[in-house]
């Protein structure tokens, strides 16, 4: 097990080192787009010297109508204050937080396999098998084109650097899971460890909000929020319905205050069309993630044209039905076949914000930073585990 144990770390180590030096030529690159008003433009996120009033300012400085991101630019203040406004050290920060990321995800993928071989139905897989596994899925998510945007366009720090806490909460749930399943209390640690990893991915971006749907969809394809004699699981339930349902309901109200009205982003489409033409984007980021094209991948997809019915493009159709029957497959397969379920629940999960409603740009990379972990899953699930 020892021998094991340590070729795993060191194949582990392999696939750090070998994003570390894909990575980087890429720290000489310049600012771009989003940087020049959030930290070139941005005096306020511009710390020369320590102090409490400066840290403060730095915090509060996201220049936008509401407030938000605070960890996200104290990251940006502590790399001017080290780096000034030299892009090199704020690429290298990206850098080290996706490695850190990769970590994150091999200890995530072992605990989630952990918890299948004991709650879900019987697999041909060893736990040896499942941890080589493991670090393959992690490894190949480091390596991912389509997530060289979270990791070297710096704004987007706030992408990668909110999933940090989305998979420490993650890993925490995982583990608390498994005693739960066994029949151990753990309802106030694990209701803390998603509550408090949520509350600080917020603090980076909006998206670890995702973290507490992440985890009903774990539920839901192996679990069923019941533990080991077939009772609930109180501390799932008491979970999801404080960091789930609760905030879903108040973000629903949310939304209906101001999307599609006067206050909403004005875009050159409504919200029919948005929720068309984002099919077909999903399709892309399946393709982009999978089959990645080079010349296709690009910090902008503006030319990406609009639906504006099912028929006009006659791709909109195909798009449609193919992203309808996602949820339907997972439904039948999470007996059978609980991870692939996990990695299709996970893929349209990590998109539910930003291909839905709310009017955002049409594509971004960046988006697909969690969610091509799903894809990875779905990979594994039918070539290997399942």
């Amino acid at each position: 097990m020892l021998d094991s144990s340590r070729k795993r770390s060191a194949l582990l180590l392999l696939f750090l080192a070998l994003t570390a030096a894909i990575y980087w030529p890429g720290l000489g690159g310049s600012f771009v787009y989003d940087d020049w008003a959030f930290i070139v433009h941005n005096v306020d996120v511009q710390l020369s010297s320590s102090t409490l009033d400066g840290w403060i300012a730095a915090a509060q400085s996201f220049p936008a109508a509401h407030q938000g991101r605070w960890l996200a630019m104290l990251s940006f203040a502590a790399n001017h204050l080290v780096h000034g406004l030299d892009p090199w050290g704020y690429k290298l920060t990206g850098l080290v937080i996706h490695l850190i990321n990769g970590w994150l995800v091999f200890l995530c993928l072992r605990a989630l396999l952990a918890l299948l071989r004991e709650a879900g139905p019987a697999m041909p897989t060893s736990e040896r098998q499942h941890e080589l596994v493991a670090v393959a899925i992690a490894g190949l998510w480091l390596v991912l084109p389509i997530n060289l945007t979270g990791v070297l366009y710096v704004f987007q720090r706030v992408e990668s650097l909110s999933n940090t806490f989305v998979f420490l909460g993650l890993y925490a749930y995982l583990r608390l899971r498994l005693l739960d399943w066994r029949g151990q209390a753990v309802a106030p640690h694990m209701l803390f460890a998603v509550l408090g990893a949520t509350a600080l991915g917020l603090l980076v971006k909006e998206s670890a909000i995702l973290l507490p749907l992440y985890v009903a969809c774990i539920e839901l394809s192996l679990t069923s929020g019941k533990r080991r004699d077939g009772s609930w699981s109180r501390a799932v339930g008491w979970t999801l319905s404080i960091c789930l349902l609760l905030p879903l309901l108040v973000g629903l109200l949310w939304l209906s205050t101001w999307v599609g009205g006067e206050r909403s982003y004005a875009r050159s489409f409504g919200t029919v069309e948005r929720l068309l033409t984002e099919a077909r984007v999903l399709v892309d980021y399946v393709r982009w993630t999978l089959l990645p094209n080079l010349s296709e991948l690009t910090l902008y997809h503006d030319d990406i044209e609009v639906s504006r019915s099912l028929l006009q493009p006659w791709t909109t159709l195909p798009s449609v039905l193919l992203v309808l029957l996602m949820p339907v497959l997972a439904l039948l397969k999470r007996g059978s076949m609980p991870l692939l379920a996990l990695g299709i629940l996970w893929f349209l999960a990590g998109h539910s914000l930003t291909a839905t409603v709310i009017p955002l740009t049409l594509a971004f990379e960046h988006r697909n930073y969690f969610p091509s972990l799903g894809l990875l899953i779905i990979l594994a699930s039918i070539l290997s585990l399942e």
